[in-house]
């Protein structure tokens, strides 16, 4: 099942070429190629993504030009898309590509474009959520995620080599919750112990040789 999106940052950096602002006929404006590009992007990935697949596109990031009297010789911005289903993933990868290719085309600037950062979606083996439920009930109460988050991790690098386990852990207590990657972030450190203990359990259940059971009970419970 999947745990947590793909993640696919890029960069892109336009090259133009820096004028006067009183001679722009003379520059190649990266500022306009670019400011133009971001809302062109926007619009392709919302017009190439079907009403029921989970995307999310950003641009974080926007720099560029050297001086307010001058036409803008570079300008570069960056961006994440987040995606569950690997087609989906594909097709928007060659989407936001050509499309930002295209406009500098069109307005006869260079380009530079490319992927950094990027990782498979994370995805939990159907034999370890079945040994969490057995396992783990009793020290936290075992909710599956009806529908992923489009947060990602890098976990996944290491689920891509095995089966593996992603699981949350409330860590808010009573106090409420801030956002994540909010400055007003505040962990409750009794979920320390929590996780401690269910991580240690999980583990001496998969050393001692349940988790075949647990699999087999999942299944067993599936087809009743």
């Amino acid at each position: 099942a999947t745990a947590m999106a793909a993640k696919d940052a890029f960069r892109i950096e336009v090259l133009g070429r820096a004028a006067h602002a009183a001679t722009p006929a003379l520059g190649r404006d990266a500022i306009l190629g670019l400011s133009g590009m971001v809302n062109l992007l926007h619009a392709a990935v919302a017009r190439s993504r079907n009403a029921d697949e989970l995307v999310a596109f950003n641009i974080g990031t926007i720099a560029g030009g050297a001086s307010q009297s001058q036409v803008a010789g570079y300008a570069e911005a960056t961006g994440t898309l987040r995606t569950h289903d690997e087609g989906t993933r594909e097709r928007l990868k060659t989407v936001i590509e050509r499309v930002a290719r295209q406009q500098a085309a069109a307005l006869d600037l260079g380009i530079r474009f490319t992927w950094a950062n990027e990782m498979p979606p994370v995805r939990n083996a159907a034999e370890l959520v079945a040994l969490a439920h057995a396992e783990l009930p009793g020290l936290v109460e075992v909710v599956d995620l009806a529908v992923p988050p489009l947060t990602t991790d890098d976990f996944a690098l290491l689920g891509a080599l095995g089966p593996s386990l992603y699981v949350k852990l409330g860590v808010t207590g009573d106090r409420g919750g801030a956002p994540l990657h909010s400055g007003a972030f505040d962990v409750d450190e009794r979920c320390l112990e929590t996780g401690v203990t269910a991580l240690d359990r999980l583990t001496r259940a998969v050393l001692d040789g349940r988790l075949a059971a647990a699999a087999e009970s999942s299944v067993a419970a599936v087809s009743a």
